[in-house]
Parts: structure tokens; C-alpha cells; sequence
């Protein structure tokens, strides 16, 4: 069902993500902001049973994630570009509209595009599930990127297990054993999941810092600012030699904050960008006005300004309350955390699809409107220029907003832009000035 909106994202990611939107429990979609969950009926968080809450926390962290970290924005960033490029190409190679058969690849002189996707595959690491495994050696070594003219060579780190497997330790592994951590931290039950990804960051803290990894809260601050990096497997590991061999010692959890606000960016290594914080900021500035110039039909501001809101809602609690997903862990019960609460009313909710295929959005305080459906309709507008899927999947959304549905939602949605009352899809195409196109 996904298949053609994956082909937005690089091969390794692309096969993961394909696996969690084929799994029964749950995903988040990044870039796209929204999670599918295996909930039946509405979806009241304050109402949900703990196992289900423990699925909803575990997804919403993951949109936390997507904008409260530079790996996060960085892949948004990149989707972006992936749809600017492929709206420029079609518009390009047809200027005055017309008949095009999907799919509609990128610009083929667009390198940094390309570079930025494949760096993306290098640092996600292994995108499989390992149901059970332990750590016999931990290594990092540095490889070529090939037919890259930005960068030569990067740091990878690799995994051997006791039965002989080996595999890379990347940015997954991060974001799922931190989201694998808020759970257990969190709520009172939770599914049990592979140890790859969901314990991968732990059993490798356990091995190469054994003081150091036997400490949740220890091993979620560092995947936490680990995700802050653009390499964050080698972050997390390098970090993890550096505790063993002395040359840092953290005595608690905030200590991993502290320090990391205190370093260097890798990447800039300018006067005006003199720390992490500062590249988090100017990635969080690039996403912003990319956003603002790409969707500026008025009739979408709302769209952008809900991740204005966050992004920026997100950024406020790195620079002044740096220690707050702590403060959501050590609660003990997210459901009863004031700093999740207030979180969670002044971002509001990605756009939720139940197990019925019911649409559910928890509303921001601060962004009058309701803009997720757009990101949603945005996904299902790539699909189609990605793959030539033509089918429109928001059915139930417009029935739940008495927006007419009828045989071209399953055929030909671009044409509901001819109605006085659009539909998201419509008012996407509509702002991509695609009126005059016609897939075939």
C-alpha cells in the first residue's frame, strides 16, 4: 500500500520502513508526520489502555524526534528536496502542462540532493529486525563514500554478535531503542520487541561501558543528543570509548547534556555556529523557509505554521529546559508528566489512523486550523509522481469532513480540483500549479 510513497526515501531506509508499515502494532511515517496505530475506536490518549498508550508514546516519540532533532529535520529536509526536484523536473521537461507517465525522477544534475541520500543510507545503519543477539566486538572504521564530490569518507561502526553475525550501528538503532526506552521508562506494560533495533543502543552501551549502560536514563540521553549529530551510530560509540577509557566521566543522566552542549558541530566549525544547539537551529531555519516557499498558497499557511510550531516549540526546550524528555522518563507515567502534557498542547499530534483506517488528529493550542490532513495528501500526491499510484487512500478523512467522495478518488483524485469544495489531494495539486497535468 506504501510502496511508492517509500521510494521517497534511500534503499535501506526504504526496506524498514516497508516492514514497519506491513507490521501490525504500529509506524511512524517520517518527514510526513503521521502514525498508523492498532487502535480500535477513538483514540483519547488520557482513555487508551496502557499497552496502547505504551504504542502511541512509543510512535509519538518518534515524531519528537523528527523535529526536536538535526537527523530528524535533516531527513524532512531532504524529502523536501526529493519533491521539489521531482515537481521541477515535470515542470521543466513539460512547461505548459500535459500528459506525463509517472514515475517522475528527480534532476539528474541535482548532486547534493543525491549526496544528501546517500549519506542518509550510510548513517541509518542495519534496517532488518534480530529477534535476539549479543555483542562479542564492537568496531569503527573509516570508508570511502564513492562518486560523492562533497564528502570522501566517513566513520562507520560495526557490530559482531556472538553467533558470528555482523552488522552497522546507525541512526535506527537510536531512534528506536530511545522510543523502546520512553515506553518501558513510562508506562507500566509494553510489547515486547526484537532486540535489534529496539535494544541495540543499550546491549552496545552494556558492552563497551558496562557502568554507563546498565543506566536507562543514562542510555536515552545519549541516543537523545547522539540523534543531534549527522553521523549518530558514531557519535553514540565514540561517546560510549570515551566513558570507558576516562576521558569523560558522567555521573548522571543530565551530565550527558551538559557536555554535549559544550562541544563542537563537526560540521560547520564556525564562530557564529560554535555548538551542536547552533546546527540544530540553522538546520530548524533551513526546514522553516524551505516550507514557506515551497507551500505558499495561502490556503495552506496552516501547513507550514504547524511545524514553524514545533520545530521552533521543540528548539525552545533544548535551549531553556534541556533536560525535559528526563523530566517525561523519570515521571514514570507519561500520562501524569506536566512537561508531556504541555508538550503534547502546544505541538499537538502527526495525524493518527486508527486500525479501521479512521482519521484522528490531536490539535496544537498555538496553530488555529487543522493542516496535518495536507501532509497526508502531500504523501499521497508523491506517490502517485513517484510510482503512478492513483488511488487516493483519504476517503475516510473527507467523509469525516463531508468532502465529497465518488469514483475518481480511486482513479483520477487530481480532477476533484474542478469542485467548488476540495479535497486535501485537490488543494495539493492545486498549490503544485499541476492543474493542467495529466498523469496517465
Amino acid at each position: 500500500m506504501f510502496d511508492f510513497f517509500l521510494n521517497l526515501f534511500p534503499r535501506k531506509k526504504r526496506r524498514y520502513y516497508r516492514k514497519q508499515l506491513n507490521a501490525t502494532i504500529g509506524c511512524y511515517i517520517p518527514a510526513f508526520f503521521e502514525m498508523n496505530l492498532d487502535i480500535y475506536g477513538n483514540m483519547d490518549v488520557n482513555k487508551l489502555k496502557d499497552k496502547k498508550f505504551a504504542l502511541f508514546l512509543h510512535e509519538y516519540t518518534h515524531f519528537m524526534q523528527d523535529v526536536s532533532t538535526y537527523y530528524g529535520l535533516s531527513n524532512v529536509f531532504n524529502v523536501n528536496e526529493v519533491i521539489k526536484s521531482m515537481h521541477l523536473n515535470l515542470t521543466t521537461s513539460l512547461p505548459n502542462g500535459g500528459k506525463f507517465k509517472p514515475p517522475v525522477d528527480i534532476m539528474q544534475n541535482n548532486m547534493l540532493l543525491k549526496a544528501n541520500n546517500q549519506l542518509l543510507e550510510i548513517t541509518m545503519g542495519l534496517e532488518d529486525n534480530i529477534d535476539n543477539f549479543e555483542v562479542l566486538k564492537v568496531e569503527s572504521k573509516k570508508e570511502a563514500v564513492p562518486n560523492n564530490q562533497f564528502v570522501q569518507q566517513i566513520d562507520k561502526v560495526y557490530v559482531t554478535t556472538t553467533a558470528g553475525d555482523r552488522f552497522q550501528m546507525g541512526a535506527l538503532a537510536m531512534m528506536e531503542n530511545m522510543a523502546y526506552l520512553m515506553e518501558r521508562l513510562c508506562v507500566s506494560v509494553c510489547e515486547p520487541s526484537p532486540d535489534y533495533p529496539y535494544s541495540a543502543a543499550e546491549k552496545v552501551a552494556n558492552f563497551i561501558a558496562p557502568s554507563f549502560g546498565k543506566d536507562k536514563l543514562m542510555v536515552l540521553a545519549l541516543c537523545d543528543v547522539a540523534l543531534q549529530a549527522s553521523n549518530p551510530g558514531y557519535y553514540f560509540c565514540d561517546t560510549l570509548y570515551l566513558i570507558s577509557q576516562g576521558t569523560i566521566k558522567y555521573l548522571k543522566p543530565e551530565d550527558v547534556y551538559d557536555d554535549f552542549y559544550t562541544r563542537q558541530s563537526v560540521i560547520y566549525h564556525s564562530s557564529t555556529i560554535p555548538n551542536y544547539l547552533g546546527q540544530f537551529r540553522k538546520m530548524a531555519n533551513t526546514v522553516i523557509d524551505q516550507e514557506k516557499k515551497f507551500i505558499a498558497t495561502p490556503q495552506l499557511s496552516v501547513f507550514w505554521q504547524w511545524l514553524e510550531n514545533a520545530i521552533n516549540y521543540s528548539y525552545d526546550l533544548r535551549l531553556n529546559h534541556r533536560y525535559f524528555l528526563l523530566e517525561i522518563a523519570r515521571s514514570g507515567n507519561a500520562r501524569k508528566s506536566k512537561m508531556f502534557a504541555d508538550y503534547l498542547n502546544a505541538v499537538g499530534s502527526p495525524l493518527m489512523m486508527n486500525k479501521c483506517g479512521k482519521f484522528y488528529c490531536i490539535p496544537s493550542t498555538n496553530v488555529p486550523g487543522d493542516g496535518m490532513c495536507y501532509y497526508r495528501a502531500m504523501r499521497e500526491v508523491c506517490q502517485m509522481l513517484a510510482g503512478g499510484k492513483k488511488k487516493c487512500d483519504m476517503k475516510s478523512w473527507c467523509r469525516q469532513s463531508k468532502i465529497k467522495v465518488d469514483c475518481r478518488c480511486n482513479r483520477k483524485p487530481w480532477e476533484h480540483l474542478k469542485d467548488r469544495n476540495k479535497c486535501p489531494y485537490a488543494v495539493v495539486w492545486g498549490s503544485f500549479n499541476l492543474g493542467n497535468y495529466q498523469p496517465e
